[in-house]
Order: structure tokens, then C-alpha cells, then sequence
């Protein structure tokens, strides 16, 4: 339903189908793959956490939620999120991968930052 491009009818879809089982992870994390296609960060990391309160295993709303802290600013939550996606699945490379990235923004937001220090 996602690859089809119909994304507010996949959310229809995924919100109707809260109502019928409020603790549906998979819709919770997918409505929050949707927010954050349509730039709503903040909604998007709510629904991740709600399905991360469902299931606090489940490795794809960690690495999504990481995703989405990074548009966000916050790299040391989301460094955090993919080490928890990759502890319940060591195998996940896309988690792997996120990982490598946030940690890359980090050491060169912090080389930056001394940098400036240094400047003063």
C-alpha cells in the first residue's frame, strides 16, 4: 500500500485499522513512515513511540525513530535508537548503516564545534 503512492489513503487505511486494534504496531510505525515522508517529524517520532510502547523490541520503529531524530537534531537519541535496533537484530543493515551515518554527523558536528572553540 506504501510503494503504491497513495499515501493519505494508506493512512486512512492504517488509522481505521487503529481503530479496530489500538496496539497494532505495525500500523502505528507505518502512519509514522508516512508523517515523516510528508515532513512531520514530531508526528512521525510519536507514532514510533507509541509502537515502540506496544513492542519495545520491535527493530524497525527504532531505526525509524532514529531516522526521524536525526531530522530533528537530536543524534545522540538517535544513535541510541539504532544500537537498540541492532541488539534485537544484529543483522539489520539498514539500522547498521544509520548508525554509521548519525555517528559520522556526530564526529563532524563535534570536530565543528571544537574547532570554533579553538578559534575564539
Amino acid at each position: 500500500m506504501l510503494r503504491q503512492g497513495g499515501l493519505k489513503e494508506a493512512k486512512r487505511h492504517f488509522l481505521e485499522a487503529l481503530v479496530i486494534n489500538q496496539r497494532y504496531e505495525e500500523a502505528l510505525n507505518n502512519i509514522g513512515i508516512i508523517s515523516y515522508s510528508e515532513g512531520k517529524y514530531n508526528e512521525a517520532i510519536d507514532y514510533y513511540l507509541k509502537a515502540l510502547k506496544v513492542n519495545p523490541d520491535y527493530p524497525d520503529a527504532h531505526n525509524n525513530l532514529g531516522v526521524a531524530m536525526i531530522s530533528i537534531g537530536r543524534m545522540d537519541d538517535a544513535i541510541s535508537h539504532f544500537k537498540k535496533a541492532l541488539i534485537i537484530n544484529p543483522e539489520y543493515e539498514g539500522a547498521f548503516g544509520n548508525l554509521k551515518k548519525a555517528l559520522k554527523i556526530k564526529t563532524d558536528s563535534d570536530k565543528k564545534g571544537n574547532n570554533m572553540k579553538k578559534e575564539k
